[in-house]
């Protein structure tokens, strides 16, 4: 099959990088493969996944527009059997315009914030999460649960000695995009409670933070908090960050329609600590697996579930042998990649 993926922007974000490792599967599986996205748009978010793309496919199916009439005439050279947008699910939103249904035979859409569109451009509609497909508003066309994918760790090399970190040290990590938008300062105030007691050898190791985070990490005077800003994308790389620490501290304003990063910590056998949110709660059963969801806002008893884990090592090792079995069972790219791929066919046929 000749299948296009697309994407406006190729950066940081778990959507592209979801949408990376499909066409790795797709490509590796025989397939035509093709990424389409925005050159303006992926150029102001660092352009950091059209680089691994490339590794991948080549210049001439890595393909960016700069206008509609331009991105029209990528598909009219490549006539894909499958077009594949990941989106929001927002009506009106370009490219599922009227416009192009001339150009491919189905078109699919991942959903990544369950978004309600009724048009009749779409053929099938994938949610990421049961969350999702629970909650959102469903359009009258197929749709499907396919969960974000994930690879087993890559080695078993970790970042202590470069970072002058103790092999002693309980390191807390979080990984995501430097977005303000997305920041929750519930697991600031649960190191500073931890700090208060005196005894503990820990460090939060923070990659990609937003602004707002180190601010407010020096407002409230954290000591034990290490800010990584240089991005990191590769598999190498998160895989060197997740063997580097004991357990992801997991904070994020708005919530998860699925919680990729969470995913990425259990396959590392790493436990989660994470928090209610006012929006999207997606990931709590996943968190709930492997360590501990606590209340909205109550930072008191996320600095409880650190003490937890930072004194009982047994629990702490059984609940990430239980996050790695489900995420191994539920996430992993090969099965997942399958399970797309047959979509794709019975669309086809």
């Amino acid at each position: 099959m000749k299948i296009v993926h697309y994407s406006h922007q190729l950066g940081m974000g778990g959507t592209e990088k979801c949408m990376q490792y499909f066409v790795e599967y797709l490509h590796n599986a025989g397939h035509d493969c093709y990424c389409i996205h925005n050159r303006q748009k992926t150029d102001e978010e660092g352009c950091y996944r059209e680089k691994l793309l490339l590794d991948i496919l080549d210049n001439e199916k890595v393909l960016a527009y700069s206008s509609e009439e331009e991105f029209f005439s990528i598909l009219a050279g490549i006539q894909p059997d499958i077009f594949h947008v990941h989106r929001s699910g927002r009506p009106d939103e370009f490219p599922i315009v009227p416009r192009l249904k001339d150009y491919v035979g189905k078109c699919v859409e991942t959903n990544i914030f369950g978004g309600y569109d009724s048009t009749k451009i779409i053929d099938l509609t994938i949610y990421v999460s049961d969350y999702l497909n629970k909650n959102a508003r469903h359009p009258n066309r197929k749709t499907c649960v396919i969960y974000n994918p994930v690879k087993e760790p890559l080695h078993t090399k970790n970042l202590r000695s470069t970072l002058g970190i103790s092999p002693a040290t309980f390191v807390m990590g979080r990984i995501g995009r430097p977005d303000d938008y997305i920041f929750d300062a519930i697991s600031l105030r649960a190191l500073k409670i931890i700090e208060g007691k005196g005894d503990y050898d820990i460090l939060y190791l923070v990659q990609s933070p937003p602004p707002n985070m180190i601010r407010v990490a020096q407002d409230i005077g954290l000591k034990k908090v290490k800010f990584l800003t240089a991005p990191i994308v590769t598999d190498e790389e998160i895989t060197s960050f997740f063997n580097t620490i004991d357990i992801l501290a997991h904070a994020r304003k708005d919530g998860e329609t699925f919680g990729l990063n969470i995913a990425e910590a259990m396959i590392h056998g790493k436990p989660v600590i994470s928090h209610r949110s006012h929006r999207a709660n997606a990931h709590k059963p996943f968190v709930k697996k492997c360590g501990f969801f606590v209340r909205r806002d109550n930072f008191r008893q996320y600095a409880k579930c650190i003490g937890i884990l930072y004194h009982n090592k047994k629990k702490r090792l059984t609940l990430g042998r239980r996050g790695h079995d489900f995420a191994r069972e539920n996430f992993l790219l090969t099965n997942i990649g399958k399970k797309l791929e047959e979509c794709y066919k019975q669309l086809h046929t």
